[in-house]
């Protein structure tokens, strides 16, 4: 019964699918897995027992809407629509403290600090909390002033200023000490406020919009340093500076990314076009050669930052839309989560697809796979087998190095034989 919709709808996928996913301590998989050798192997997930389920598992309760880096890249900050913010160790993915409570709303946004002793998080109860990184401690009241959903928040490089988006069209600067606001809403935009950033030098801020632009703002002044930039042809969900502030990359609803000089205005490339969904999320490398984006089209995608070809991706594996992405300080390591409650990291350097051993060229398992209703697809459209329910948010492509909030499941396809193939999976001892 668990595996009758791929054995009604093909029966060789008795031995192609639902044996090797079989609980490894099921009669069944005992007897009959030493006859298929040249099948699918599960090395990570699978179940020993059949009653085994999700039982246990480490995650959210609910989408997770934002995720960061520590700047040493040892650490993982992620907020959800279940109210918390969590830290993870970026190896092992396991919890390192409690959850943060406090926040009486979904988390919309979090950040480390640049010392990585501080998170900042903002929430749809339209305040920020500073948090003490190593005890989960507030350090400060909650930080009141909006009158909307706090939307982003971003913190200055020196960790001394905190800069707020918000529903109510404004921004705010917060001294990070003491919580208070160190000068009056900065006002300008004509909708909602969904995103903010600082540049690393701390001298100017920038926000995206509801209203289609973006705007620049001088922090110490908070005077609109130039006129409002256009462009894009829908809300402005994402932007963020280059390192050496002289870019600032933008996402928005209109499944475009665009490349701005930061003291012109000017756009300097795009629209970058590949996304098949708003792009929720986008940020540069630490050295701004390249940019990552995701999308409510549930996939990740990599561009060269001076060329704007897209030159990774699209990373796949996510059952639900992708609302947040971030890369490591070296930009080895990707890091983005998703309304489907998990977390994955993938790495940034070129990855190695797993191949097929029947001789025939057939297309390897790889991020441009698509795994559909439980069936996965390689790159050509061929199905290549199904995946039971408890093993698809957990699923590792060949980018994957780590999925927090799911049954992990990795597969070892060096010796699986498929399609018109599918026969020869069987040993000798079977025949």
């Amino acid at each position: 019964m668990t595996f009758q919709e791929p054995i009604s709808q093909s029966l060789p996928h008795i031995y192609v699918s639902a044996l090797p996913f079989a609980p490894m301590q099921s009669s069944v998989a005992m007897k009959m897995c030493p006859l298929f050798a040249n099948s699918l192997s599960i090395v990570k997930g699978r179940m020993r027992n059949w009653q085994d389920g999700l039982l246990g598992l480490e995650g959210h309760e609910g989408a997770v809407n934002t995720v960061a880096f520590s700047a040493d890249g040892t650490r993982i900050v992620s907020g959800s629509d279940d109210k918390t913010v969590r830290v993870w160790d970026a190896d092992t993915g396991k919890s390192v403290m409690e959850p943060l409570r406090g926040h009486k709303g979904r988390v919309t946004s979090v950040t480390f600090s640049g010392d990585g002793t501080r998170i900042v998080s903002g929430s749809d109860d339209k305040t920020i909390r500073v948090w003490d990184s190593d005890t989960g401690k507030s350090v400060t009241e909650p930080l009141r002033g909006h009158e909307g959903r706090v939307r982003s928040v971003a913190l200055s490089g020196d960790g001394t200023r905190i800069v707020s988006g918000s529903d109510d069209k404004t921004i705010c600067v917060w001294d990070a000490d003491t919580g208070k606001s160190v000068m009056g809403l900065l006002r300008g935009h004509e909708d909602s406020v969904r995103s903010v950033a600082l540049s690393a030098n701390g001298t100017r801020i920038v926000s995206g919009s509801n209203d289609k632009t973006i705007r620049m703002w001088d922090a110490n002044t908070v005077k609109s340093v130039m006129e409002p930039l256009r462009g894009h042809e829908g809300m402005v969900l994402s932007l963020a500076f280059s390192f050496d502030g002289t870019r600032i990359v933008s996402g928005s609803i209109d499944k475009t990314i665009r490349v701005w000089d930061a003291d012109t205005g000017k756009s300097v490339m795009g629209p970058l076009r590949g996304h098949e969904g708003g792009v929720m999320s986008v940020t540069f490398s630490g050295d701004g050669t390249r940019i990552v984006s995701c999308s409510y089209d549930k996939t990740i995608r990599v561009w060269d930052a001076d060329t704007g070809k897209n030159v990774m991706g699209p990373f796949r594996g996510y059952e639900g839309e992708v609302l947040s992405v971030a890369f490591s300080a070296g930009g080895t390591r990707i890091v983005s989560c998703s309304s489907d409650k998990t977390i994955r990291v993938d790495t940034a350097m070129e990855s190695h697809s797993f191949t097929f051993q029947d001789g025939r060229g057939v297309p390897a398992l790889s991020s441009h796979s698509i795994l559909n209703d439980g069936w996965l697809y390689d790159a050509n459209g061929n199905i290549l087998f199904w995946v039971p329910p408890m093993n698809r948010a957990g699923l590792y492509y060949p980018q994957t190095t780590m999925v927090i909030g799911a049954q992990a499941t990795q597969v070892d396809l060096s010796r699986f034989l498929h399609g018109e193939h599918w026969v020869g999976s069987c040993t000798s001892q079977c025949m």
